[in-house]
This record gives C-alpha cells, sequence and structure tokens, in this order.
C-alpha cells in the first residue's frame, strides 16, 4: 500500500508539468489525460476485490513466495539495466581527494 502510494503521487506531481509544458496540452487536456488512468485503477480494484474474495484460504508457497521472488529481483533488474545504459562511453570527471 505505501509502495502504490509512493509511486503515485510522484506520477501525478511530475506527470502534469509535462502534459503542459512539453507538450502543449491545456490545462483542461491534461486533466483528461488522466481519465484513462483513472477507469485502469477502478477497473483493477474491482477485478482485484473479486479475485481476493475466492483466494481468502491462500497458502504461502502459491500465492505469496512468487510475487516475492518477482519483487526481489526487480530492484537488481532496474541496476542492471541503469549500469548497461550509462556506458556511453565518456569518461567521468575525477574529483579530488579529500
Amino acid at each position: 500500500m505505501l509502495f502504490g502510494a509512493s509511486v503515485l503521487a510522484p506520477l501525478f506531481f511530475f506527470s502534469m508539468p509535462y502534459l503542459q509544458r512539453v507538450l502543449d496540452h491545456r490545462p483542461q487536456e491534461a486533466g483528461l489525460a488522466y481519465l484513462p488512468m483513472a477507469q485502469a485503477s477502478l477497473s483493477g480494484a474491482a477485478i482485484a476485490s473479486r479475485v481476493m474474495s475466492r483466494t481468502l484460504d491462500g497458502s504461502y508457497v502459491r500465492d505469496v513466495l512468487g510475487p516475492f521472488v518477482l519483487l526481489g529481483f526487480g530492484p537488481v533488474i532496474a541496476a542492471l539495466i541503469a549500469a548497461a545504459t550509462d556506458r556511453s562511453g565518456r569518461r567521468r570527471p575525477v574529483s579530488p581527494p579529500g
């Protein structure tokens, strides 16, 4: 829950100036651009409530272990991608010691 809130807050905060300043949308157009995301969120909540009502008698191995392993690999994959894309051939300046 906390992770979802920590992702959505910057998404809303940074995407509005991007829509208005970079893509030159008027404020009304930028607001309407959020409607598909809002609809997807509502649909996802409705689907999740139906799925969760069926799986209340779940087990750790079947329901929790797989997503935990995937979440564990996520930061590693992101770090590898960031390191691979940083290899642009330019040298970084060396800061003086001390």
